[in-house]
């Protein structure tokens, strides 16, 4: 009996801890395949989001400035003339403004300024004031009836004179380019207002003239006022060369972006982008606009504890094994879903070229007569995004293949040596045209090996194209090919951002991208590829990086002894 049960429970429950112990490693994996396509249909969403936000941008933009008013996008508006910023103005422009120059009023003014006749200055300015002379002499005049009055100490004239240029001429601005308003107030001692229609742009001013005020009210301008924007734009905007007409450009300055278009030969007009305005309104709008997938839950990590005698034991197992079941069901639609998302992000992904190529051909097409050089652009323009559609369309098809477990390679013997350098020549091209300086040390000769060609020349640009993407400011890439203990060894080496040692282990996993590359673009296939390749030869795949000082690939291809 005894014997008995000790072979009942041998049989029984040892395979369902074997069960149980393979179902618990298919769970961690499926876990964290499902939180690395999740990561990266985080960051393709993000991307998706934030090239819809810059379309709707220019697409408000160029509404508002058709309509030359203020709306939500714009923080502040601006004009260029002839180079010039010419709204809002920095400096003041003083006018030479003939009225003021007549001999009338120049005599006055030296009796005033240099003979310190005041009285006289006073009947003269006064005359001035009461003859039938332009608006802004008469007022020009008065003010300095005032001025005259004041050093005379004869007080309750002057007020006299400052309430009467209030009341009269208070919308009238001095030769200086400074409002009566203002002027008359501040003399008067009735400042209440003033700063709330300084800053609320109540009157037209420079940047100056601004400050001049707010210094007279011993206050400090709100940040982000529009003359310490015209600072900010007069000391760092470059616009575009060359601009065609009509068509919405943007600059990032250090503190914001604008948005601008040319109206007319030497005129641009723009307004500068309510940041807040975009991120707390037209982000969410958008989002919920796109209907951007939400990425799932993080799994909480669970402790099994088993209970009891044998027979307990074995109940446990068996429900756990329906739980796993249930649980792998589950997991499986929706990695089916998020493999969705993903095929959906790709397809997003490819509209992108299709349309450049669409574009920039149809402009060749219809477009009609274009110099040389802007042609050639074009051409380059279209040659690019092909070769990027090609590759891209190649990626996905090969994991296709190699995910149905349908990928088969083609090994021969063969000349590794002159492939990879085929191959390395044809992407220098592209490289140096691009600004990177190419490091390539490759030999001509090097044993007999078995590969294939195509998979070779597909884990190459991979490397390549990886190093481009993650150069960062330095533009160097170092390529060498050399013989090592009977090995083949091929090395691609960057100088840019790196990958943490946390990292390293990571990235050679289907979809997997790594945080600090956010942005570059790709779906995390290129190194899961190159893997599979190497994986193939018999050979492997090696890196060595550090943050901040770069990275070294290497591929290790056996001889065909």
């Amino acid at each position: 009996m005894r014997r008995s049960i000790l072979l009942y429970l041998f049989g029984i429950v040892t395979p369902a801890l074997v069960l149980l112990y393979l179902g618990l490693q298919s769970v961690d994996r499926q876990r964290q395949a499902i939180a690395t396509l999740g990561e990266s249909n985080r960051v393709l969403a993000a991307e998706k989001l934030a090239s819809r936000v810059q379309q709707r941008s220019r697409e408000l933009t160029a509404e508002c400035l058709k309509q030359g008013t203020g709306c939500e996008i714009a923080a502040h508006f601006f004009n260029f003339a002839d180079g010039r910023l010419t709204s809002p103005r920095v400096r003041s422009i003083v006018p030479s403004d003939p009225a003021i120059l007549q001999p009338a009023f120049l005599q006055a003014e030296s009796l005033e300024l240099q003979e310190r006749r005041l009285d006289d200055a006073v009947n003269a300015y006064r005359a001035l004031y009461k003859s039938s002379g332009p608006v802004p002499l008469k007022a020009f005049a008065l003010s300095r009836v005032a001025r005259c009055l004041d050093k005379l100490h004869r007080k309750a004239e002057a007020l006299s004179a400052w309430q009467q240029l209030l009341r009269d001429y208070g919308n009238v601005y001095d030769p200086a380019g400074r409002p009566y308003s203002l002027t008359a107030r501040f003399e008067l001692g009735q400042i209440e207002g003033i700063f709330d229609e300084l800053i609320q742009y109540r009157w037209n001013l420079s940047a100056e003239q601004f400050d001049y005020y707010m210094s007279r009210l011993n206050r400090t301008a709100p940040a982000g006022n529009r003359f310490e924007f015209a600072r900010e734009l007069e000391e760092h905007f470059q616009p575009a060369a060359p601009l065609r007409e009509g068509e919405i450009y943007s600059f990032a300055l250090p503190h914001g972006q604008v948005m601008y278009r040319a109206e007319q030969p030497g005129h641009l007009k723009g307004l500068s982008v309510n940041s807040r305005w975009i991120e707390e309104t037209l982000t969410p709008a958008l989002r919920r606009e796109l209907n951007l997938p939400q990425v799932g839950e993080p799994q909480s990590n669970r402790e099994l504890w088993i209970y009891g005698g044998t027979m307990a034991l074995v109940v446990a197992v068996l429900l756990l094994g329906v739980v796993f079941v249930i649980r792998d069901a589950r997991r499986e639609v929706r990695m089916s879903r998020l493999r969705a998302d993903f095929v959906s992000g790709v397809s997003h992904e490819l509209k992108t070229p299709l349309t450049l190529i669409r574009l920039y051909g149809e402009t060749l097409l219809h477009g009609g007569d274009f110099p040389e050089n802007e042609r050639r652009d074009f051409c380059e323009i279209i040659t690019r995004e092909s070769e990027r559609l090609s590759l891209l369309v190649q990626r996905v098809l090969s994991f296709s293949s190699i995910d149905r477990g349908e990928k088969a390679y083609t090994l021969q013997t063969g000349d590794l040596a002159a492939v990879i350098a085929g191959i390395v020549e044809i992407y220098r091209n592209y490289l140096e045209r691009s600004g990177f300086e190419v490091e390539a040390r490759l030999i001509e000769e090097l044993p007999d090996i078995r590969f294939d060609a195509e998979a070779v020349s597909q884990a190459v640009v991979n490397l390549l194209e990886n190093a481009v993407k993650y150069s960062g400011e330095s533009k160097f890439i170092g390529i060498r090919l050399r013989a090592d203990a009977g090995n083949a060894v091929f090395e691609v080496e960057d100088r840019g951002i790196g990958i943490s040692p946390a990292e390293c282990g990571k990235i050679f996993q289907r979809f997997y991208r790594s945080p600090n590359g956010a942005g570059k673009g790709g779906y995390g296939l290129g190194l899961f590829l190159v893997r599979h390749i190497m994986d193939a030869h018999l050979g492997r795949v090696e890196v060595e990086s550090e943050p901040g000082v770069g990275s070294l690939f290497r591929l290790v291809f056996p001889v065909a002894a």
